[in-house]
């Protein structure tokens, strides 16, 4: 079965399809909502818990300040950290959808109601594999004794996950459709813009040469009045010498 995330309440999931086909009966028949401080983890966030809460052992008698030891990749590991122990990875059933860390009324509902098939581990002996972590259940079909209801089989969630997946990927490609064809109109209208405005360049420099040959002339027609202005002066003053006795 998938892993599949939903939003129950206001709160989001993340667990195996059929899991979460459970979960969702319990809350349907009284499990309080929300309460979950940890559920799907991937294989790196697996690792890197584990690394953040344990240190290589030093030496065979070294157990740590906690007293608590653990064996990955053929070495001993030893908890550093008060935030509780942490199953090394590859071995834990966050990793596959089948676990989730409850908080205390969930867990309370789930113990008067074991039939939904979470229930805390436990071992061949009856004791639980994990005693300290009374907020750690793990969801066992072979425990799910519940009577059928009308709620989503772990199938049809499943394939509601899948038709959804298929839907974004419909989407995601016109997306990307209307995306590129924004980008060819874009590109259009970039080069028209382009076009213009070297129009419009070419436009202004025909202009300011058709304005330097303006100003040029005018600058001409300014000095031959000046010329012309002078010489009426000389001629005004010739005339009056002439007519003195």
């Amino acid at each position: 079965m998938p892993i599949v995330t939903h939003a129950v309440g206001g709160f989001s999931v993340t667990c195996d399809a059929e899991a979460f086909a459970w979960y969702l009966r319990a809350v349907r028949a009284g499990m309080p909502l929300g309460g979950i401080t940890s559920d799907y983890r991937d294989p790196d966030q697996q690792e890197w818990l584990f690394r953040d809460r344990y240190r290589l052992a030093y030496n065979d008698q070294d157990r740590g300040p906690y007293g608590d030891r653990r064996w990955w990749r053929g070495q001993a590991w030893v908890r550093i950290s008060a935030k509780g122990p942490v199953a090394p990875p590859g071995s834990s059933r966050h990793e596959t959808g089948f676990a989730i860390d409850f908080e205390w009324p969930q867990c309370q509902w789930l113990i008067d109601h074991p039939e939904f098939g979470w229930r805390r581990p436990l071992d061949a002996d009856g004791s639980f594999s994990i005693p300290s972590e009374w907020w750690h259940y793990e969801f066992d079909k072979r425990n799910a004794t519940a009577q059928e209801d009308d709620m989503p089989t772990a199938d049809e969630i499943a394939d509601a996950v899948f038709n959804r997946k298929a839907r974004d990927g419909r989407s995601l490609g016109e997306m990307a459709k209307q995306a590129a064809d924004a980008s060819r109109d874009a590109s259009s209208k970039a080069d028209k813009i382009i076009r213009l405005t070297r129009e419009l360049d070419a436009r202004v420099g025909r202009v300011g040469e058709q304005n330097t040959y303006i100003i040029e002339l005018q600058r001409k027609a300014h000095a031959a009045i000046a010329e012309l202005e002078k010489a009426l002066d000389a001629a005004e003053s010739g005339d009056d010498t002439e007519e003195k006795p």
